[in-house]
């Protein structure tokens, strides 16, 4: 095996382990923004379905990159963006979006006093 094959394999497998975590960021974001209701998109730039869409186009790029790894300029272009979209999406809108709506937490439905003890 020459230095030169083990070169692009290395790169080969850091690319392949990046693809891996922009995934996980889109994954989760799309979790994020599946969990949300509308309300909480009035906030952010753009709606529910829009975001949903963005990055459900994001994944499956992801995807494809997983399937066709290389090392050609469009690869890097789509690996880009795929991160960027995911960590826009969780960072950015989700902090103009504010914490989840809707949800009772556990402090909630703690001081929920509905029923009256004898």
């Amino acid at each position: 095996m020459g230095g030169e094959e083990l070169f692009f394999g290395g790169l080969l497998l850091i690319g392949f382990i990046s693809v891996l975590g922009a995934l996980a960021i889109d994954v989760w974001a799309l979790v994020d923004c599946g969990r949300r209701s509308e309300s909480d998109f009035e906030k952010a730039k753009g709606t529910r379905d829009f975001w949903l869409l963005i990055l459900s186009f994001s994944l499956f790029f992801g995807f494809v990159l997983l399937a066709a790894p290389g090392l050609s300029p469009i690869h890097l272009f789509v690996f880009s963006a795929i991160l960027i979209l995911g960590i826009y999406c969780h960072g950015a809108e989700r902090l103009r979006m504010g914490p989840r709506g809707g949800a009772a937490t556990p402090a909630d439905e703690a001081t929920d006093t509905t029923d009256v003890a004898d």
